[in-house]
């Protein structure tokens, strides 16, 4: 719960404005903003549904699972390629040297 702290009980001579809380705990719950009339105004934040913040936090977490799907193939992939890359070039080492063996063109 958000409680609006005041120093004192409605009536004629109101109370004063303290702070906000949330669970007995300040917190920063807007910004003041100073009025041309001399009036300040509390902008408070715009408070989001729970349903939509679990909404978006389902969709955050599909997205990482998306991703991290995504890492793991491109890492196989990564892998795959070098594989091909070092065959290329041990190929393209032996036709440059016929008889040079693998071990003296240092491609395993």
């Amino acid at each position: 719960m958000i409680a609006i702290v005041f120093d004192g009980p409605p009536g004629p001579e109101a109370g004063r404005f303290v702070e906000v809380e949330q669970d007995g705990r300040s917190i920063k719950f807007g910004e003041w903003e100073e009025q041309a009339d001399g009036y300040w105004n509390l902008n408070l934040v715009e408070l989001v549904p729970l349903e939509t913040l679990r909404a978006q936090l389902a969709e955050a977490e599909a997205n990482i699972v998306s991703w991290e799907d995504y890492v793991e193939y491109m890492t196989g992939e990564r892998d795959e390629y070098k594989k091909q890359l070092t065959a290329s070039q041990a190929e393209v080492a032996r036709l440059a040297c016929p008889r040079c063996s693998d071990d003296v063109i240092g491609f395993q």
